[in-house]
């Protein structure tokens, strides 16, 4: 591979890291002061728990990433493909088991939340389908299967989350929530007009786009 090769794979893996550390540290709390303004450093950021949320957040659009590629490719990049996904659905699963189990030891409040069930049962569905499905060599479950997995992985964050947005490490009471940092009433309701007109529109884009782009894409073509 070339610099720019490089260069975009290094970007394309950054992203998803770097998503999952900043979810991880709102989730896990960062040093808030009285104004509810960040008061730790940049090293404060990268402990284990947000840097562990990141990893497993790359792992999970690498294994997203290799069944996007065995379903839109065919011959011996759709081999490699599933073999990729094969190998990332059991790191998936091993990282899964810890990340929930984490969960529930650092927020013992979940093991009362029907939410983060639900949630383990959906990620942990999806991978069973993955796993067999790869194994099977079936062109389009290991995709629907490992999106489920991720849905799963997002709900539990969620319930983890709720109904923190920031949640502050060193005073629980300095969090910021939805109920103190929500905006006024009517600024609510305008956005919630904008977001039932726009979503609409994104959503239908998305399918014409993937619509135009359907079935899959061959040695051939290509310039």
């Amino acid at each position: 591979a070339g610099l720019w090769e490089k260069a975009f794979i290094g970007g394309s893996a950054l992203a998803p890291l770097l998503f999952g550390v900043a979810l991880g540290n709102v989730i896990y709390g960062v040093p808030l002061d009285g104004r509810m303004e960040y008061t730790g450093g940049f090293f404060t950021l990268l402990r284990p728990v947000p840097l562990w949320f990141g990893i497993t957040g790359l792992a999970a659009v690498l294994l997203q990433g290799s069944t996007w590629a065995v379903l839109k490719t065919e011959g011996e990049v759709q081999k490699r493909s599933f073999r990729a996904a094969g190998i990332l659905t059991v790191i998936n699963a091993v990282m899964a088991v810890i990340s929930f189990w984490a969960l529930a030891v650092l927020f013992p409040r979940l093991f009362g939340n029907a939410l983060f069930y639900l949630a383990a049962v959906i990620t942990f569905a999806g991978l069973t389908g993955l796993f067999f499905s790869v194994r099977k060599k079936n062109d389009a479950v290991p995709f629907w299967a490992s999106s489920l997995s991720f849905i799963g992985l997002f709900l539990a964050a969620g319930s983890a989350q709720f109904p923190n947005l920031i949640t502050a490490s060193n005073d629980p009471n300095l969090s910021l929530t939805i109920y103190n940092s929500s905006t006024g009433i009517y600024t609510l309701q305008v956005m919630a007009a904008i977001a039932l007109v726009g979503m609409p529109i994104v959503v239908g884009y998305t399918i014409f786009v993937y619509r135009v782009f359907k079935g899959k894409t061959n040695t051939d073509d290509h310039y």
